[in-house]
């Protein structure tokens, strides 16, 4: 844990459905970010970037077999088009972009690897408020989700850093990392006017 005060870390785990074609395509495991919230006694909270079907949260079997659908639509630039095509013919099963805040630990334990970004006192907990409410707005724009982001989709590693981005937190680079992260780097894909619409609203 921490010594003294608070810390924001970003861990990563890899993604463990669709991970011998992740490899295949990347060389090695796709990385999946977090930010983790830490005092010196707990894990105070947790922020994931993930998906969702359109219309709900459920991560139904159709849904997940469009996502890795669309996952291979990438491979040659395709992953746009692909979800355009399936969010008129899925009937909401089609992968949408969302940011989840969690209480307490969620996934720390199964971190990967660490990398400390933020210390300090009472003004980090501010900080994390805000993340969370940048997530909770992010996730309304219901962004189409592509595994590894690029031409118009975002995956879980390009909201991360758009979150941590417009809370002023940190970002280590992407050569920091331990796994991939085709999302990360460079590829802020998330329109900055769309967001700063999203974050106008109380």
């Amino acid at each position: 844990m921490v010594e003294q005060g608070y810390q924001i870390s970003v861990c990563e785990r890899p993604v463990i459905r669709g991970q011998k074609f992740d490899i295949s395509v990347l060389g090695k495991p796709l990385s999946h970010p977090y930010l983790v919230l830490k005092s010196p006694d707990e894990v105070i909270g947790e922020i994931h970037g993930t998906w969702e079907r359109a219309e709900g949260y459920k991560q139904t079997r159709l849904a997940k077999s469009i996502e890795l659908s669309i996952a291979f639509a990438s491979v040659v630039g395709q992953e746009a088009n692909c979800c355009m095509l399936f969010n008129k013919v899925s009937f909401g099963q089609n992968p949408v972009n969302v940011v989840r805040s969690y209480e307490g630990e969620k996934q720390y334990s199964r971190a990967f690897s660490e990398i400390p970004v933020l210390n300090g006192n009472d003004e980090v907990l501010d900080i994390w408020d805000h993340a969370k409410y940048i997530a909770e707005k992010i996730s309304a724009l219901k962004i189409p989700y592509a595994r590894y982001g690029g031409h118009g989709t975002v995956n879980c590693q390009t909201t991360l850093r758009t979150v941590m981005r417009k809370a002023f937190i940190p970002r280590p680079d992407s050569d920091q990392f331990s796994l991939s992260v085709p999302g990360w780097y460079g590829r802020e894909k998330i329109n900055p006017e769309s967001i700063n619409s999203a974050l106008s609203f109380s």
